[in-house]
């Protein structure tokens, strides 16, 4: 399988908008109107020229707060996701497209099963919104040279995972082969000290046991709402900070660029919001990485 030649890419990556309250929408908003307001900046890393071309928005998630869709009387949780974010980034306050991903709070889990109940007043599920506004519940898509996977909630095969781990060896299979490929995964769950807690080390070596012969340059997840750097073997893993922070931590993002055989991370976030609204750089993060040539 040939690698296209263009390998220079610089995405945003978030998580956890937990949509909700008119309080939620606003802190959204506000990570929003930096998210479009950050091309042109300078990281504080030595070398990399100011933010450009950003290509769209990863968001790994917990969209919603209770996963109500604003069908019938529930709050529009989802309907306030789509007003702001949009899809194709000129259809919302967002300047970019915007890929998300469900987690544990865009379902319920209250019966002994852990099935997925639908929500209250006879909303359409959030993960039925998801696979409407993307043509599936899984989807991967390319940049270039690069592969990008939406796994949504983890790699598993679990019923709150829907057989994630079988869509992704089957998406590797296909569309990344032997070529060397780089492979971008994103998931919910993720490998803090928070989301580590959240699914199995047996889970985790299947997952491994998938991707341990794929270029894979960099695993992001939200769940914890802070960020996050550091490995897992041997692979860059991110957990991005929240869209919202109500709840925990503060609001914020990620600008994730792949250039010049490395990645570079940095954390975009305001840890004084709401008293002060003032954006500031957070960890920088570069690593080297294979890009086919």
């Amino acid at each position: 399988m040939p690698v296209p030649a263009w390998n220079h890419i610089t995405f945003l990556m978030t998580g956890d908008s937990e949509y909700h309250s008119p309080e939620d929408a606003e802190r959204c908003e506000f990570v929003i109107q930096e998210m479009n307001n950050v091309a042109g900046k300078t990281r504080p890393y030595p070398g990399l020229e100011p933010i450009q071309n950003i290509l769209g928005v990863l968001l790994a998630g917990d969209v919603t707060l209770n996963s109500t869709t604003g069908v019938s009387f529930s709050t529009p949780e989802f309907v306030q996701f789509v007003t702001q974010y949009g899809l194709n980034g000129n259809d919302g306050d967002l300047n970019y497209p915007v890929y998300e991903g469900y987690g544990n709070h865009d379902y319920f889990t209250n019966d002994s099963t852990e099935d997925q109940n639908w929500p209250l007043y006879g909303d359409k599920p959030v993960l039925d919104a998801i696979q409407s506004r993307h043509g599936s519940l899984f989807y991967s898509w390319n940049w270039g040279m690069f592969h990008i996977v939406n796994l949504n909630l983890y790699p598993g095969e679990t019923v709150q995972a829907r057989s994630s781990l079988t869509y992704l060896q089957q998406d590797l299979a296909a569309n990344v082969g032997n070529s060397g490929k780089p492979v971008i995964i994103y998931h919910h769950y993720g490998f803090d000290d928070f989301g580590l807690t959240w699914w199995t080390d047996a889970e985790r070596q299947a997952y491994f046991n998938v991707i341990k012969n794929y270029n894979v340059i960099g695993i992001f997840s939200g769940h914890k709402h802070w960020p996050v750097f550091g490995s897992w073997n041997g692979f860059n893993v991110y957990t991005a900070p929240a869209a919202n922070g109500r709840r925990a931590g503060y609001p914020g993002f990620l600008v994730v660029e792949i250039n010049n055989d490395s990645i570079y991370v940095t954390e975009r976030g305001c840890p004084t919001y709401p008293t002060d609204k003032t954006w500031s750089w957070g960890t920088t993060d570069a690593r080297k990485v294979y890009l086919p040539h």
